[in-house]
C-alpha cells in the first residue's frame, strides 16, 4: 500500500517548484488536476492546464497589471495631449498648427531669420509682445534694418536703456537711418545723457534744412534746456517764430523758463 502511494506521488512530482499566487509557474503536472501540462502550455503566460483549465492565479494578477499599467498611461497621454492641443488653440488660434514647427526648431537651436519673421509676425498679430520682442532680437543681428526695428520696439515699451543699446551698436555698425537718429537722441535724452541727445537732434535738424521738424525741435529745445544751453534754445525757438507770423506763441512755456533761468 505504501509502495503504491509512492509510486503516485513520484509520478505527481514537478520537475520545477510552483507556488500558487506567491511564484511563477513553470510546472509539469497542473496542481489542480494533477495531469500533464503540455510543454508549449507551460510557456504561455498565463500558464492554463489543458484538462481542467486551470490558470495562474498569479500570471492573471501580472496580466491585470499590465493592462491597467497600460491604459493608465494611454489615459494619461490622451489627456496630455489634450491639454496641450487646448492650450495652444487658446494661444495661437488659428496659428495653432503652423507655429508647432517653429516652437520644435527653437527647442533645437535651428531657427533662422526666415524662422524669426514668420514667429514674430504671428507673435505681433496674437499681441503677444514679449514673443515679438524676443524674436526681433534674435533676428537683429542679421541686418541693420533688423537691428533698428528691435531698438524703437524697445523704446515703444518703455525700454529705454536697452533700446539706446540697440541703437549704439547699430550706429557702430554703420547705421545711418534719419528716424533711428532721432529715436536715439530722445532715448539718450530720457537717460540724461543729454549733450549727446542734443547733437544728433540737431543732426536730425540739419538732415531737413528746408522743413520745420516741429516734434524734433520742441524734443531739442527741451533738451538743450537740461543740458544748460538756454542761449541755443532760445535761438531755436526765436527762429521757428521768425518763420511764420502764426508761430509767436510757439514754446511759450519754455520761453518762459528759460527767461527765469537765465
Amino acid at each position: 500500500m505504501r509502495r503504491e502511494r509512492g509510486k503516485a506521488l513520484a509520478l505527481r512530482k514537478v520537475e520545477t517548484e510552483f507556488h500558487e499566487g506567491d511564484k511563477d509557474m513553470t510546472l509539469l503536472n497542473c496542481p489542480r488536476c494533477h495531469q500533464v501540462i503540455s510543454e508549449t502550455r507551460s510557456e504561455l503566460k498565463p500558464l492554463v492546464c489543458d484538462v481542467c483549465g486551470f490558470t495562474s492565479s498569479k500570471s492573471n494578477e501580472m496580466v491585470q497589471r499590465e493592462v491597467e499599467s497600460r491604459f493608465i498611461k494611454f489615459a494619461m497621454g490622451f489627456s496630455l495631449v489634450i491639454a496641450i492641443s487646448f492650450v495652444q488653440v487658446v494661444n495661437w488660434d488659428g496659428h495653432f498648427l503652423s507655429v508647432i514647427p517653429l516652437q520644435i526648431k527653437s527647442l533645437m537651436g535651428a531657427m533662422d531669420q526666415s524662422d524669426f519673421e514668420q514667429m514674430s509676425a504671428i507673435c505681433l498679430e496674437r499681441q503677444k509682445y514679449d514673443c515679438v520682442e524676443r524674436n526681433y532680437g534674435k533676428a537683429a543681428s542679421y541686418s541693420l534694418e533688423n537691428r533698428a526695428r528691435f531698438a524703437d520696439f524697445l523704446l515703444k515699451r518703455d525700454k529705454v536703456r536697452p533700446a539706446a543699446e540697440q541703437y549704439k551698436i547699430y550706429f557702430a555698425e554703420g547705421g545711418v537711418d534719419l528716424e533711428a537718429t532721432y529715436n536715439y537722441a530722445k532715448s539718450l535724452a530720457q537717460l540724461g545723457d543729454f549733450e549727446q541727445a542734443a547733437g544728433l537732434f540737431q543732426q536730425v535738424i540739419e538732415a531737413k534744412p528746408e522743413t520745420v521738424q516741429i516734434t524734433v525741435i520742441h524734443h531739442y529745445v527741451r533738451t538743450l534746456i537740461h543740458a544748460n544751453q538756454l542761449e541755443k534754445a532760445k535761438a531755436l525757438i526765436e527762429d521757428v517764430r521768425s518763420k511764420s507770423a502764426q508761430a509767436n506763441s510757439f514754446m511759450a512755456e519754455e520761453m518762459a523758463e528759460i527767461a527765469e533761468k537765465s
